[in-house]
């Protein structure tokens, strides 16, 4: 591990629990670009900000480089800004429909830090237990490999599912959609899913540290491990805690009573790979930048390509996965 990616990790740390910062020595002016960089790659600009807010001002990079990275956080945050207006005009559409409607993901999860303003965001998730009405409202939406639909809504994707969890095992066995073990569930699932798939970035990873400290104590601890056990995700569980605890600064009573620490040395390399769903890869930054999506093949592709990573740690999920996918075709 190079000495920027290092500091890169010790400022977001700093900037995701906003506490001090303090760098064994400042990186000189290359270091501190491939700190930006890694920030774009994994999605993570508001908290690099946040992180340098609290370094001495002797260790403070030059002030072009702070004020580049300023305009960047800025431009998050008036994306935000637009994606909260949409936001809460299709909940209304959906409330003056009489449809029941959940917020997911990206925006309930920027609740929990301190300046939810400025993590970045994808798309607007919105899970509908009546999926057929949802598609009755957005005639004009278009499917996805994963069996949600697409729509865009004055600017902003909206990403429509038809299922709270994105796992191949019956949702009843699995905490109630909108609790909080249910949420942390969904959080984790997500990470795992990416991560045996087309790649997950460190904005995923801090949402679930963030997620598992507020939190804390809503719950029965029990009750989350069960979840866990239930939704197959107990190989990768502990990997995941691991990388958030030994990298990350999480405590570690917050992964539950029966959590042991292991090497999460296989999810990292998948981290810094692939950045932020994966577009820091060269193929999958080409594939966007040119507008396209991953083809539910290249999908069955991308989950074939993380094995065996994927076999051990998520085995149900990844031959379903695949199989799923492969038919769909």
């Amino acid at each position: 591990m190079n000495d920027s990616w290092s500091t890169f990790l010790a400022l977001v740390k700093a900037g995701l629990w906003e506490q001090e910062a303090c760098l064994p020595a400042p990186p000189d002016a290359d270091g501190w670009e491939q700190i930006r960089s890694f920030a774009r790659e994994q999605a993570v600009q508001g908290l690099l900000l946040r992180g340098i807010s609290h370094l001495s001002a002797r260790q403070l990079p030059p002030p072009a480089w702070r004020m580049r990275l300023m305009q960047e956080v800025d431009d998050i945050v008036r994306t935000n800004a637009r994606m909260a207006q949409v936001e809460a005009a299709l909940l209304e559409q959906f409330r003056a429909d009489g449809t029941e409607v959940l917020v997911i993901k990206g925006s309930r999860l920027a609740r929990f830090y301190a300046h939810p303003e400025t993590r970045s965001s994808g798309d607007i998730d919105l899970y509908v237990p009546h999926f057929q009405r949802a598609l009755d409202l957005f005639p004009q939406a278009s499917p996805t490999p994963d069996g949600s639909a697409l729509v865009a809504v004055d600017g902003v994707t909206i990403d429509l599912h038809r299922r709270y969890y994105d796992l191949h095992v019956p949702q009843d066995r699995l905490p109630a959609p909108g609790s909080v073990c249910g949420e942390l569930l969904l959080t984790g699932a997500h990470i795992m899913k990416h991560a045996v798939g087309v790649g997950v970035g460190l904005k995923q990873l801090c949402d679930m540290a963030i997620g598992l400290d507020r939190c804390w104590g809503s719950y029965q601890p029990g009750e989350l491990e069960q979840a866990v056990r239930r939704s197959g995700m107990g190989r990768f569980w502990p990997l995941l805690c691991s990388l958030l605890v030994q990298e990350l600064g999480l405590a570690p009573e917050k992964c539950g009573p029966s959590f042991r620490e292991v090497n999460p040395a296989p999810l990292m390399r998948i981290v810094r790979r692939g950045g932020n769903f994966g577009t820091a890869h060269p193929a999958r930054r080409q594939a966007v930048q040119k507008g396209g999506r991953h083809s539910k093949l290249s999908t069955a592709l991308a989950f074939a390509a993380r094995l065996p990573f994927s076999l051990w740690y998520a085995p149900k999920e990844t031959s379903s996965t695949i199989a799923e996918l492969v038919k769909g075709n």
